[in-house]
């Protein structure tokens, strides 16, 4: 017997159910072979005479960090990194050594290593208004005891209120890794740091850690202004990073989730997508840090508003994907928001819906240094001090990270999958004219997440860890009806039907 389910319970079983399972052989972590897998990146020359070999670039993902390294060396090639927690390195190899590095025994899959960038676009005061969040501080939560790490461009330590408590002396941020130098700074050397010569790490830190308060309206300035931070700086000055660094910087996250008491990793970035979620090295980092404990909440990119514009890593199924919604500039009139078209939209290419939410994530107004090369670049969006107006999906992840943190000072016992139920169930889908796909569960709305009684677990019928070794993989439940041009979500697939 069919019934009729609003958008609200499709939401729910979204967030338990959104997938199909399909169970691979025990060859099938090599299903990409030694072409697809590949992204096209640059190669690079080591500035000698023609002769010499054009070398590449490779993530090498093994049956162990050694036999990956092994591999490597075997054909005539360097390891520079690690990323034990995909088993795999980071290396250059001769150009013409590809097709034999990738049929080496050992080796489970090779990556041309590639480029990411920071999802952050060009040009909201009073962000939390639209989320609701001064009902959490007025209850004496402002995100205490944890956490949040950032992979990003740098965090600038010089910035009082991003270092300062809201109460008091003390300094929150607890380490600055630079995986470009491979340099660890601690409090007490964080001002010899590179910093943030970009600009995009420290506004989006702002976002979430800022505790800057605001007598005249009785606001604080970040989401979660007591949390503490630590900084991996994966960009350059120019905002540009590459799949080894972004790995590199993920790996080192969560050898030292618990010196820092890492729960939540931003990551305010976003790659194309050249392969199923399963087979890409970023995604697969991601899984790993999510399996381990932490809350990963990653953008889903400014390339909307097509479908299938998600990009890598927030197309991995397990983690929190967050677009962008506009409050119009009215953030406690909710009748005006909408959908900016630079967000990106599902399904992803492996059928699942994202984004998971929506966060404000137009006119944002966060810290940023004006001789940083974003600072620079637009000088006309300083709006007073360090102080700037940028928008992109980076700035609603951000707005979503700050949350989780609420969350988890409140529950501190809550996994990653039980924040991500909380977050999608108590979300807000007042925005009718758009689809799943474009908004997923709808806007984050902090005071329904953070003292909810919800139980519900996300991603259930997955499992992480077959997925992460290679033994099953998952497809979502999207289908598309050629005839109509549209997307659906079966009835069958749920037992009940939409109406």
């Amino acid at each position: 017997m069919k019934r009729k389910t609003g958008f609200r319970n499709v939401i729910a079983l979204l967030v338990v159910s959104t997938l199909l399972m399909v169970s691979l052989t025990g060859a099938a972590s090599s299903l990409l072979g030694r072409g697809a897998g590949y992204a096209v990146a640059a190669a690079h020359t080591d500035g000698g005479a023609a002769a010499e070999p054009a070398l590449v670039k490779v993530i090498v993902q093994g049956s162990s960090v050694e036999d990956a390294a092994a591999a490597v060396r075997a054909n005539g090639g360097c390891v520079t990194g690690e990323v034990a927690i995909i088993k795999s390195v980071v290396a250059e190899i001769p150009e013409s050594a590809l097709d034999s590095l990738a049929e080496s025994p050992g080796v489970v899959r090779v990556t041309l290593d590639r480029a990411v960038e920071s999802s952050g676009n060009l040009v909201d005061v009073e962000f939390s208004k639209a989320m609701g969040v001064t009902e959490v501080w007025d209850t004496g939560n402002l995100g205490e005891g944890v956490t949040v790490a950032f992979l990003d461009t740098g965090i600038d330590p010089t910035i009082r209120t991003l270092h300062q408590p809201p109460h008091g002396r003390g300094n929150r941020i607890l380490a600055y890794y630079d995986v470009l130098s491979g340099e660890l700074y601690r409090p007490q050397h964080l001002r010899r740091s590179p910093r943030d010569p970009n600009g995009h790490g420290t506004h989006v830190a702002g976002i979430v850690v800022n505790s800057k308060y605001e007598r005249r309206d009785g606001e604080y300035r970040g989401i979660a202004p007591a949390a503490n931070l630590v900084a991996v700086r994966v960009m350059d000055e120019a905002g540009t990073g590459t799949y080894g660094d972004v790995l590199q910087g993920i790996d080192w996250i969560v050898q030292n989730k618990d010196e820092y008491n890492i729960r939540v990793l931003n990551i305010s970035m976003h790659a194309s997508v050249c392969a199923p979620y399963w087979a890409d090295p970023l995604n697969l980092a991601a899984m790993a840090a999510w399996q381990a404990g932490i809350v990963v909440v990653a953008s889903a990119g400014n390339s909307g508003p097509d479908p299938f514009s998600v990009g890598v890593p927030g197309n991995t199924p397990y983690i929190i994907t967050v677009g962008a919604f506009t409050d119009n500039r009215t953030p406690e009139d909710f009748s005006d928001d909408y959908i900016p078209e630079f967000s990106a939209a599902g399904p992803t290419l492996d059928a699942f819906v994202k984004p998971d939410l929506l966060a404000p994530g137009a006119h944002v107004i966060s810290l940023m240094r004006k001789r940083t090369y974003l600072g620079k670049l637009y000088p006309e969006n300083r709006i007073r001090g360090h102080y700037y107006e940028m928008a992109g999906t980076s700035a609603s992840t951000a707005m979503v990270s700050g949350v989780s943190a609420l969350m988890l000072s409140e529950h501190p016992e809550l996994t990653p999958d039980q924040v991500k139920a909380r977050l999608m169930m108590t979300a807000r889908p007042h925005l009718g004219e758009y689809s799943v796909w474009q908004q997923g569960a709808g806007r984050v709305w902090a005071p329904d997440a953070v003292f909810t009684d919800i139980t519900d677990e996300a991603n259930q019928g997955m499992d992480i860890a077959l997925d992460l070794a290679g033994e099953e993989h998952y497809r979502g439940w999207t289908v598309y009806d050629p005839e109509t041009g549209t997307f659906g979500l079966p009835a069958s697939a749920f037992g009940w039907a939409m109406g």
